[in-house]
């Protein structure tokens, strides 16, 4: 890589945004010493040195003790062409009086306890929120873990409820609802999918068989494939995770059932043709059932949505596996 690269490198990067907030933030310092100090000294002239103060204590308030002593060193600077426009004498004999050095030291000591503070309750923050992420995160799959998956099925169940209010409203009222409503009504049908809500509970096939065969560690490689593989498929507004052992949850929001078994026909059919290997060079492959269920006005919670869905995939499995069942009396069944 060239010099031209690497400075097209640079400022494409993260830190050209830390280097240009650097430089704002030491201009802004040396523009508040070079302006506000003469106003206060006119006004205040034992107290404009607080001029040195102001910038440092707002930098190292907001960016941290770095921000703080570029803001230091900049306002102190600074300092020295204004002592010698105000009083026309020698600057460094002005500014080594001792009561400069006073609000130096001051300035710093300052720049030091603000800016460490800031420091420490960032790196908190910041490990704070990677506990909280890694709490919520299949370490092995990178996927939710069970505890966000019914955390977000919660969310997206009440949602689903609220929608199906409102859309009962509009369908029922429709002559007293507005014309945007009347609209939204006749021409997008949103009874199709507004409000609905389905759940896919996938079960690796036969796994336990491929973790005896060939290791756990070439079971962890097939989960992890399969992870990778649902991220790649479903939609962004559809939720994945790993449930548990070799069970993936899928939340498909404002889908009903029969379109969300599009989405696992699909999945299902690129796994098909994925080769696994182990350490020998043995060539395997691997398939998965699910079972789908959907929200119903009678559900209270996710858990009987869940139910439902492990009853359809017990039925999937008991019917040969490799395929899926959406939950009905009688089931509906297809490979998958």
């Amino acid at each position: 890589m060239g010099i031209g690269g690497a400075i097209k490198q640079f400022f494409s990067s993260p830190q050209r945004k830390v280097l240009v907030r650097d430089i704002i933030i030491l201009l802004a310092s040396i523009a508040v010493t070079f302006g506000l100090y003469p106003v206060l000294n006119y006004y205040f002239a034992r107290t404009a040195s607080i001029t040195l103060s102001l910038p440092v204590i707002v930098a190292a308030l907001l960016w941290g003790l770095r921000v703080g002593i570029i803001a230091t060193a900049a306002a102190s600077v600074t300092y020295i062409p204004v002592i010698y426009m105000i009083f026309e004498k020698d600057p460094w004999a002005n500014y080594m009086h001792q009561g400069t050095w006073v609000g130096l030291a001051m300035t710093l000591i300052v720049c030091i306890v603000i800016g460490r503070d800031h420091d420490l309750t960032a790196k908190i923050r910041a490990l704070n929120m990677k506990l909280s992420e890694q709490a919520k995160t299949d370490e092995l799959t990178g996927l939710m873990n069970r505890r966000a998956l019914l955390e977000a099925a919660t969310i997206e169940i009440f949602r689903a409820k609220r929608q199906r209010a409102d859309l009962d409203f509009f369908l029922k009222e429709g002559v007293a609802a507005t014309p945007a409503q009347n609209d939204f009504k006749a021409k997008q049908r949103p009874e199709a999918y507004y409000g609905r809500f389905a759940l896919a509970v996938v079960d690796i096939d036969n796994f336990k068989s491929i973790n005896d065969t060939y290791g756990h560690l070439i079971g962890d490689r097939v989960l992890r494939a399969i992870a990778v593989l649902m991220r790649k498929t479903f939609r962004l507004t559809d939720i994945v995770g790993r449930y548990g052992g070799e069970e993936f949850l899928v939340i498909f929001p404002n889908t009903s059932a029969e379109n969300a078994r599009f989405a696992i026909d699909h999945v299902a059919a690129t796994l098909r043709k994925e080769r696994f290997t182990d350490d020998a060079g043995k060539i395997f492959t691997v398939s998965f059932s699910a079972g789908l269920s959907e929200l119903t006005p009678e559900d209270a919670d996710i858990d009987a949505v869940i139910k439902r869905a492990d009853e359809a995939l017990y039925r999937a499995k008991d019917a040969g596996r490799d395929r899926w069942v959406i939950w009905s009396l009688p089931p509906t069944e297809k490979r998958a």
